[in-house]
């Protein structure tokens, strides 16, 4: 099953609306994901209004089946100007959404012994993320003053694991068909 998109600011309220008009019933996982989530970023980004040069590179690579990721990387980290702070502005806008998917998880699940992050996205992006926008941020916003001030804390605690192996989903299916 797919779990509801929920937007936490107005970057993620323009990406819901993006994905709803591609797919009846959007969701958290279509919003993250490889090609459907990530690839619709750069679809409705208006940074790349002005960056051309970066947003001819993002076309080459959905054109040639390529990693977005890879060229917001190589441009927020070795590029310049407008394409530089677009590509960044883009990079943050999807940490900051998968910070506040993983908080939400991490509170629906109570997970205080930690959370996992696996797929191709966040083994070619988590560095960056934690280390260069919103993410850990996002994961740790919860609470106010005035209602679940607790939250906050517990999610400060809670550490995030990155899964480096990319087939680790298959190893876990063949020791369950083992079991049987």
């Amino acid at each position: 099953g797919h779990i509801g998109f929920q937007p936490y600011n107005d970057a993620e309220w323009r990406h819901l609306a993006h994905l709803y008009k591609k797919h009846d019933h959007p969701s958290i996982e279509l919003a993250i994901n490889g090609k459907h989530g990530m690839n619709a970023w750069v679809e409705h980004s208006p940074e790349l209004q002005s960056a051309p040069e970066l947003k001819a590179s993002l076309d080459r690579a959905v054109d040639e089946d390529r990693p977005i990721g890879a060229v917001l990387v190589e441009f927020a980290t070795e590029g310049s100007g407008k394409n530089m702070q677009a590509a960044h502005d883009i990079l943050n806008n999807m940490g900051t959404l998968v910070g506040n998917v993983l908080a939400d998880y991490a509170l629906a699940y109570r997970s205080t012994g930690g959370i996992y992050l696996t797929g191709s996205v966040s083994l070619g992006l988590a560095e960056y993320w934690a280390e260069n926008t919103g993410l850990v941020k996002a994961f740790s916003r919860r609470g106010t003053p005035d209602h679940a001030s607790w939250m906050e804390g517990m999610l400060h605690d809670v550490p995030i694991y990155l899964l480096t192996d990319p087939h680790v989903s298959a190893a876990g299916a063949m020791a369950l068909a083992k079991e049987d």
